[in-house]
């Protein structure tokens, strides 16, 4: 195996940092990655949903793609180093 690793993107949706979490209706799904939550999510108005565990609250949107800002591609090598 000559490669294998992981990728995720993130972007930025009017200057707030979100992780991409796909897309839905042509428009870019995140989750909000930044620091201030509670002021972000009220301002904001994203949407609450829970997370993959099933208990905690993670904050979402979904923003047209001409909104969204700084996509960037993030990718971890999974092979170890030889």
């Amino acid at each position: 195996m000559d490669a294998w690793y992981r990728t995720h993107w993130t972007f930025r949706w009017k200057g707030e940092p979100f992780d991409a979490a796909g897309t839905v209706d042509g428009r870019i799904k995140g989750v909000y990655t930044g620091g201030s939550w509670g002021f972000v999510a009220h301002t904001l108005q994203l949407i609450p949903e829970k997370g993959p565990d099933g208990v905690h609250t993670q904050y979402t949107v979904q923003a047209g793609l001409k909104n969204a800002t700084d996509l960037e591609q993030h990718r971890t090598d999974l092979l170890p180093k030889q």
